[in-house]
C-alpha cells in the first residue's frame, strides 16, 4: 500500500511580512489624520479660551465707560494695557502694560477717534472727545508635545540563523504596527474627547453670559463670590408666573457638573457626563452698584480612557465677564 504525502504551499514569511508593513502604512496614514486632528482640537481650544479673554477686557472697558468715562479718556493713546481688579469692593481699572495670563498675552490698545467735517469718523481730522477706539489683542505660542515609544527587543539564540533574522524582523514589525494601532485609537479618542470638552466648556460660558446680561439684579444673599465651587443667584423680570414680578435663576455645581435652577424647575444640568467641573469662581466687580459685572472662571477636564487604560487629562479654562442688565 503506497502512501502519498501532499505537501500545501502556506503563507511564507516575507508574504507575512509584506501583509504586516501594508497594514503598518494604512494605520500610519490613520495616525496623521488622527494627529491632525487632535491638533486641530488643541487649537480650538486656545481660541476659545483667548476669545473670552478678549471678551472680558471689553467687558471691562463698559463697566468702567458707564462709572467714569474720563478714567477712558485720560489713557495714553496708543499705549499697552491690561484690565485688572482694584480696591474694595473690586473695581475694574486698566494698569499699563501687557499682562500673561495661563500663556496668553493680553494688551488693549486706546485710540483717538478722528472725525471730518461732516461728523463721520476719518482716519485724521478733529479728535472726538467721546469716542474711544478700543482693541483687545490675545497672543500665544503653540507648545508641541514630542511622543516616544520604546520598544524592547531581546534575542533568542537558535541553530538556523536565517530564522532568528526573520522571526526577530517579524517580531519588530509587528510590535510597531500594534503599537501604532493603539496610538491611533488614543489619538482619535483624545480628539473626540477634546472636542467634546470645548462643547461643553463654550455652551456653560455662553449660557452663564447671556443669563447674567439679561438679569435685573444679583441677589446677593444666595450667591458665593471669590470661592470654588462659587454659586450666582440672578434676579429676572417673571413672565410665566402672574403673581411674581421677578424669577430667579441660580448657577452652580452639581457633584461633577454645571447646573442651573430656575424657578419653579428642577436643578438641570448644563455640562454632560463627558466632562468634569474643577473650577467654578464668580467674582463681583461693583464700578456701578446698580449694574455690577461678574467675573467667571470656568475649568474643565474631560473623561477618557482607552481599553481600561487613563491617559492624560485634557483641560480647558475660560474667563470672562458680564454686566448685569447690559
Amino acid at each position: 500500500m503506497k502512501r502519498q504525502i501532499q505537501f500545501q504551499n502556506g503563507a511564507g514569511i516575507i508574504e507575512i511580512l509584506v501583509a504586516v508593513a501594508i497594514i503598518g502604512i494604512v494605520l500610519s496614514a490613520l495616525a496623521g489624520f488622527g494627529y491632525l486632528s487632535l491638533k486641530s482640537t488643541e487649537a480650538n481650544k486656545k481660541n476659545l479660551s483667548a476669545v473670552n479673554l478678549a471678551s472680558e477686557s471689553i467687558e471691562a472697558v463698559k463697566a468702567i465707560k458707564d462709572e467714569d468715562w474720563n478714567f477712558l479718556a485720560g489713557l495714553a493713546a496708543g499705549l499697552p494695557y491690561h484690565p485688572i481688579k482694584s480696591g474694595s469692593p473690586p473695581k475694574w481699572i486698566f494698569a499699563a502694560g501687557s499682562e500673561n495670563i495661563d500663556g496668553f498675552a493680553r494688551t488693549v490698545i486706546f485710540e483717538n477717534v478722528y472725525r471730518d467735517i461732516n461728523d463721520n469718523i476719518a482716519s485724521n481730522g478733529n479728535i472726538d472727545p467721546d469716542t474711544v477706539k478700543i482693541t483687545s489683542t490675545l497672543s500665544w505660542t503653540e507648545q508641541g508635545q514630542k511622543m516616544i515609544i520604546k520598544i524592547l527587543k531581546k534575542k533568542n539564540g537558535f541553530t538556523l540563523i536565517e530564522m532568528v533574522v526573520y522571526v526577530g524582523v517579524g517580531t519588530i514589525v509587528l510590535a510597531s504596527v500594534i503599537a501604532m494601532a493603539i496610538w491611533t485609537i488614543r489619538i482619535g479618542a483624545k480628539a473626540k474627547a477634546d472636542r467634546e470638552l470645548i462643547h461643553n466648556a463654550a455652551r456653560a460660558m455662553e449660557t452663564m453670559i447671556f443669563e447674567i446680561k439679561k438679569s435685573q439684579s444679583l441677589y446677593d444673599p444666595t450667591c458665593a463670590f471669590e470661592t470654588n465651587p462659587g454659586q450666582i443667584s440672578l434676579e429676572q423680570k417673571n413672565s410665566s408666573l402672574p403673581d411674581e414680578t421677578s424669577a430667579f435663576v441660580d448657577f452652580f455645581q452639581c457633584q461633577e457638573a454645571l447646573c442651573v435652577k430656575r424657578e419653579s424647575a428642577a436643578a438641570a444640568a448644563i455640562t454632560n457626563n463627558q466632562v468634569v467641573l474643577t473650577n467654578l469662581t464668580f467674582e463681583k466687580m461693583e464700578n456701578s452698584t446698580t449694574s455690577p459685572s461678574v467675573r467667571i472662571i470656568l475649568e474643565m477636564e474631560s473623561k477618557s480612557s482607552v481599553w481600561g487604560i487613563s491617559g492624560p487629562q485634557s483641560g480647558i479654562k475660560l474667563i470672562n465677564s458680564a454686566k448685569i442688565n447690559e
